[in-house]
């Protein structure tokens, strides 16, 4: 079962200029963590932080080294965290007026790897922002 976070914006447009400064803060704030943005597009952007080991170990449990042991599916070393901002518009069946989300997938990236820094990112991102997001 995949489990996310999906967190409903308070903002009447999809600002990369805004979500672009707040990540650069947020990945300057954890000690060698790197931000890529890809997948810019009229509705959505999708932002890829790089963990470093010592920063992942610091948020996760014994269960982060496993997913590395030998004989495992390879994964993404570092691990990446997916954070994706969408603008879904108004729909007449499912909703009325634009909406604006921020949200982390565990089965995107290595989100699942490193769900609790995923889920700190995330927070990190409403405060930045000074904001109290609808779940």
């Amino acid at each position: 079962m995949a489990v996310h976070r999906t967190y409903k914006l308070p903002c009447q447009e999809l600002d990369r200029e805004k979500i672009v400064a707040a990540a650069a803060v947020i990945a300057d704030s954890l000690p060698e963590v790197k931000v890529d943005v890809e997948g810019k597009s009229s509705t959505s952007v999708r932002y890829y932080f790089a963990i470093p080991w010592v920063v992942a170990r610091q948020w996760e449990d014994a269960e982060l080294d496993r997913w590395y042991a030998p004989g495992r599916p390879p994964v993404a070393d570092p691990p990446w965290i997916e954070i994706a901002f969408l603008h879904l518009e108004a729909d007449q069946h499912v909703c009325t007026h634009d909406l604006f989300l921020m949200q982390a997938d565990m089965g995107h990236s290595s989100n699942g790897i490193v769900w609790n820094l995923a889920v700190e990112i995330l927070n990190r991102f409403c405060q930045h922002w000074q904001i109290e997001p609808d779940l």
